[in-house]
């Protein structure tokens, strides 16, 4: 039996042709791998390959750094269930170090990322650097991330394209700014999964706004959960953001664009408050 190859045994892309093809397997659920140092590579849609084959992606992961098969989450001490206490917080900013577990952690996520510096602050974790997701393609963001010690405060992330101009307003949180790269309620990362985890989810983000501004669609799945955004954010042949995979067009665009304006308003200020507008308000560390 002739075994089939996954996409990642298919000639090396880069450039626009990559993030294209990116774009079209995000569209199919397909989701990308990404490499060490953020680069975003094509995922693997067929699992059925020959031994050959098998070992032939072991030694590319070897050699790439490619976390195609991420390692269990383990549990962080800034992931425990509640708030730490107060001495112990106190305690790790006071000695100006970490804990055992945070160290791996951060070590992990430095070698992963070795542009990306990791610094403790009173009140938490901040990890600054650029990345550069798509291979061939100059364009980079600056990318920001802050880790509250305090677990009843939430992670953010702030990212801005290499020549200052802040990415967004798409997927990101209404207020300050903030990246929406996963739905919080999916569990898609949590407190106690691996920080790097977290960063590579942001260098897709990241991907996937150059792919909207090289080809005017966000790609694949999103989530939108009121009229207003999906009106005034969503394509017409952008995947609906109710999650039925259809595009928007064929979905939910003719019963939003009925409703009345009245209705839209409150449906947004019983999700989001009275505040439309997002502004990159990094907190003072």
């Amino acid at each position: 039996m002739v075994a089939t190859l996954s996409v990642a045994d298919s000639p090396a892309l880069d450039g626009e042709a990559l993030l294209r093809r990116i774009g079209e397997d995000l569209d199919c659920g397909i989701f990308p791998v990404v490499h060490n140092g953020g680069r975003v590579g094509l995922g693997a849609a067929v699992t059925n390959l020959s031994p050959g084959h098998g070992a032939q992606n072991e030694r590319r992961r070897k050699e790439e750094g490619s976390r195609l098969e991420p390692p269990a989450p383990r549990q962080r001490a800034w992931g425990r269930q509640g708030s730490p206490p107060a001495s112990a917080t106190t305690q790790v900013v006071r000695n100006g170090g970490l804990t055992r577990d945070e160290e791996t952690d951060l070590d992990g996520a430095s070698v992963a990322y070795p542009n990306v510096r990791v610094r403790l602050v009173p009140t938490g974790i901040v990890l600054s650097g650029i990345l550069c997701p798509i291979r061939s393609v100059p364009l980079g963001a600056s990318l920001t991330v802050y880790l509250p010690l305090d677990r009843e405060i939430r992670v953010r992330a702030w990212a801005w394209w290499t020549d200052g101009v802040w990415i967004g307003p798409r997927h990101t949180n209404y207020g300050d700014g903030s990246i929406c790269a996963f739905e919080p309620s999916d569990a898609t990362w949590e407190r106690g999964h691996a920080v790097v985890q977290l960063i590579d989810l942001y260098a897709v983000w990241i991907a996937r706004h150059m792919y909207l501004d090289r080809f005017g669609r966000w790609p694949g799945n999103q989530v939108l959960h009121t009229a207003h955004e999906r009106l005034t954010e969503s394509g017409p042949d952008e995947l609906c953001g109710c999650g039925s995979r259809k595009n928007y067009s064929q979905c939910c665009f003719e019963a939003d664009k009925v409703r009345s304006l009245e209705s839209i308003r409150q449906e947004f200020v019983r999700r989001y408050g009275r505040n439309p507008l997002r502004r990159p308000m990094i907190p003072i560390f």
